[in-house]
């Protein structure tokens, strides 16, 4: 049977635990220093792009996911299309309390044509009445957001309470349940990480050790980049044969 090209940070956190020879009571310890240590190796660089649906209700306030950095397509979904949201980044962000709770002064408010401005200018056009709208800018839409980053909310105005709406977005590609997948050849470097991590403040370590540990890491670390890094074969041929050139048999 072979093994998995992927395993878990809670793969790691288990293989840590046997080889100190410990049980699970510093499971959720271990775990932090695995993610502390994912993110500062910035293991598998690509943007993580998640999928989430919300209902709105009627403060027309949601919550950001816990793992968004940002958003990539806010909207509702009709038929098989997203029609997005309008960013406004006009709209007040809440800052008053109200037992306890942040109010939003756009509380079930619709937009209305009353909230808009317009220039109007009515005409006949081969014979038909043609009412036009003028100062109607394009991407117009009935519904708005804004973005609380300090509170993690997302703002919304218009005609949006009880509908629901889908969020794309990039995610940090942690997730803090330890099952978060990562290639295996980083296994190793994470292990030592957290073997590291453990004992460097722990005063009962000399400080020899901590240097063992922290030279163990590094040395991993180098290792899985320079896999990482390594020419495949076809890379290989690339540049054998790029100076290659056919020319005709005389």
């Amino acid at each position: 049977m072979k093994t998995s090209a992927i395993v878990s940070l809670r793969y790691v956190v288990s293989s840590v635990l046997n080889e100190k020879m410990e049980d699970d009571r510093n499971y959720e310890r271990y775990l932090q220093l695995a993610i502390e240590g994912f993110t500062e190796l910035n293991i598998g660089s690509t943007k993580n792009v998640e999928v989430t649906y919300k209902t709105v209700p009627e403060i027309n306030m949601v919550d950001l996911p816990n793992d968004c950095i940002d958003i990539t397509v806010l909207g509702r979904v009709q038929g098989n299309r997203i029609f997005t949201l309008t960013r406004e980044d006009l709209i007040p962000l809440p800052r008053t309390e109200e037992c306890g709770e942040s109010t939003n002064p756009y509380k079930s408010k619709s937009v209305s044509d009353s909230d808009l401005i317009y220039t109007f200018s009515d005409h006949y056009a081969y014979g038909n009445y043609v009412p036009a709208l003028y100062g109607y800018s394009g991407g117009a839409n009935d519904a708005y957001y804004r973005i609380d980053w300090e509170r993690r909310k997302i703002i919304l105005q218009g005609s949006v309470p009880g509908d629901e709406i889908v969020i794309e977005y990039i995610s940090s590609g942690v997730n803090m349940s330890g099952s978060t997948q990562i290639p295996r050849q980083w296994v190793e470097t994470l292990k030592r990480y957290v073997h590291w991590k453990s004992i460097e403040y722990d005063s009962t370590f000399p400080m020899g050790e901590k240097e063992r540990k922290r030279n163990q890491y590094w040395d991993e670390r180098r290792k899985a980049h320079a896999f990482e890094w390594s020419f495949t074969l076809d890379e290989y041929l690339d540049t054998k044969y790029a100076e290659y050139k056919q020319t005709p048999k005389r």
